[in-house]
């Protein structure tokens, strides 16, 4: 199963990545087409909690390892391994199932929509630092390595995954696993580095650039989970300052809210390289998953999807979402449903693609306040 994922992907397996890797792997969660003695389609899931607005979560199904050979296309075998793993994520009582996508055009017609951006940016140390009237280094950071750095991101991260829209849990293994890769040089990058905080922790890699006497070494983040202002601030700066370093990369690890560029002398130097789909939610049992998040204003709001209306009333103490007659306020399909649930993509965005449309301006401009998050979601857990 792995060497036919890594055929359809592109990449290889050795012994020791399918040992890093196999425990993650639920047998049960997974389907395999067989043609002939040989894997020609692959789907699988796992099972995650996923934060919504407010900080609820709520049971996912992660789809993952979708594949089909490329000697067995157009045989309708995505669809039926697809439709499988929702049967199964269903049986479950997982309410909604998300996905992170290879190729932007599949997802959305098996009822999946973009609930979060995937920004990859490069910070030019030559070009800036943090600026001198912020609160300067008090001393709160400090380097962990081994089991103290990984027990220190773990508790981080079950505080900081709880408050990000977006996020995951990770399980043991999940945690096993990124320790195993990220703790060992991989090509041209080092080990794993953490910079920890009391409410923060940052993992990075640093790959070297001698640059013929004049250093610029590559820096990428991997992990950066702060609970306060204080711990972003300590630990960006921190790494900003590294000696040796020319730039600093991220995949994942920013929000679109995150403030790091307005703590820099020129925001300019922080320069986007690609923003593009990030996490697909597809929403099976709306009454379930909107009744679990929180809302940016006291209203009601119908919604119609895919001719089912869904009443959903709330704001920031809670919400019930049950199905209604009532007319609809908003008119989408159920992408538009998994677009809206994480709170970070605008309705009025949706009604501008023509992917939704509402009864009314008014109508509109409650809604679209209605469903907005306090904190833009984002996943920095890549499956």
């Amino acid at each position: 199963m792995f060497a036919a994922d890594a055929r359809a992907f592109g990449s290889s397996v050795d012994d020791a990545w399918v040992a890093r890797q196999a425990p993650l792997i639920d047998p049960q969660r997974f389907v395999v087409a067989v043609d002939r003695g040989a894997i020609v389609a692959i789907n699988g899931s796992y099972a995650f909690d996923l934060t919504v607005p407010g900080g609820t979560t709520i049971p996912v199904g992660g789809i993952t390892w979708v594949s089909v050979a490329a000697t067995h296309r157009r045989r309708g075998l995505m669809r039926s391994t697809i439709e499988f793993a929702h049967r199964q994520i269903a049986e479950r009582g997982e309410p909604v199932s998300i996905l992170t996508s290879s190729e932007g055009g599949i997802y959305r017609r098996f009822g999946y929509g973009v609930a979060t951006r995937h920004w990859e940016w490069t910070l030019d140390l030559s070009a800036s630092g943090i600026r001198a009237d912020l609160p300067g280094d008090d001393g709160s950071v400090k380097y962990l390595a081994g089991e103290e750095a990984h027990a220190h991101l773990r508790a981080i991260w079950e505080r900081y995954r709880r408050i990000r829209p977006g996020e995951l849990s990770r399980s043991e293994p999940w945690w096993q696993s990124l320790e195993s890769v990220f703790d060992r040089p991989a090509g041209e990058d080092s080990t794993s580095y953490y910079l920890a905080h009391p409410d923060g922790c940052l993992r990075y890699r640093v790959a070297q650039n001698w640059n013929r006497g004049l250093p610029r070494h590559g820096v990428k983040v991997l992990d950066c989970a702060t609970l306060t202002p204080e711990a972003h601030l300590a630990l960006w700066r921190t790494l900003v300052n590294l000696d040796l370093a020319g730039s600093i990369t991220g995949s994942l690890v920013l929000a679109d809210d995150d403030p790091l560029p307005d703590l820099l002398t020129d925001p300019r130097a922080l320069r986007t390289d690609s923003l593009a789909d990030g996490l697909w939610v597809r929403v099976a049992e709306p009454d379930i998953a909107f009744s679990a998040r929180r809302y940016g204003l006291e209203a009601s709001v119908v919604v119609e999807a895919d001719g089912r209306r869904w009443a959903i009333e709330g704001g920031l103490d809670g919400a019930v979402c049950r199905r209604t007659r009532a007319r609809a306020d908003v008119i989408t399909d159920a992408a538009g449903l998994g677009s809206l649930l994480l709170g970070g993509t605008r309705l009025g965005r949706l009604v501008a693609a023509r992917y939704a449309e509402v009864r009314s301006p008014e109508a509109g401009r409650i809604a679209d306040r209605f469903f907005l998050a306090d904190l833009s979601p984002n996943c920095q857990t890549h499956f």
